[in-house]
């Protein structure tokens, strides 16, 4: 009973190590890249996936989301809105990051035909589709391809337009980044590891 104990105790802690070491990835100092004296009002966009009025009106009513029944007091909350069409997460991210429906930034999905390379474009819609296409197929499609070629680049993004008004903006996390000046990325150990992208991506 103890070996056992010990060997599943021995498999966690590596499952462990091999998660943090994979995952980890080398901070940078993003003071280098704060050059802004400009005042005002910083205005945050955040995004929620699949958030739907009708549970979030429970969730609220329950006592269960505290940070979205603040804003929703503090601010104002319409729940009537439309969705652009499709509603999947990619498309709908880039009809609010660039002011165009799907016909505009010809991102039409998150699974869609490019006949001109004739194969499927997937950024991640399930895993048996992942595994079908390969995961670094599936990763430099949506790391890479999305913003740098898939997204029309005669359609600007909200940090090209507030860049080109010496605005200045970020993107934490997001699927639509694309802005006007290049920045390196380091991807994490395990992604670089594993060859499913670069050590660093421009």
């Amino acid at each position: 009973m103890k070996k056992k104990f010990l060997l599943v105790l021995f498999i966690v802690f590596l499952l462990a190590a091999v998660s943090i070491i994979g995952l980890y990835t080398p901070a940078k100092n993003i003071n280098q890249y704060h050059t802004s004296n400009k005042q005002g009002k910083p205005v945050i966009v955040l995004l929620v996936d699949s958030l739907m009025d009708e549970p979030l009106q429970k969730a609220v009513a329950d006592g269960n989301a505290p940070a979205f029944e603040f804003l929703m007091n503090a601010g104002r909350y319409y729940s009537d809105l439309v969705s652009s069409y499709p509603t999947m997460s990619v498309t709908i991210d880039s009809t609010l990051l660039t002011g165009t429906y799907a016909n505009g930034h010809r991102i039409p999905g998150l699974a869609w035909f490019k006949t001109d390379e004739k194969r499927l474009v997937n950024y991640g819609s399930g895993l048996n589709e992942i595994i079908a296409l390969g995961v670094k197929q599936v990763t430099t499609d949506s790391m890479l391809h999305l913003n740098q070629e898939h997204l029309n680049k005669q359609t600007a993004t909200i940090y090209e337009e507030l860049a080109s008004h010496n605005l200045e903006a970020a993107s934490l996390n997001g699927l639509i980044y694309r802005g006007p000046k290049p920045h390196t990325l380091t991807t994490p150990n395990g992604a670089a590891w594993l060859n499913m992208l670069p050590k660093t991506i421009e």
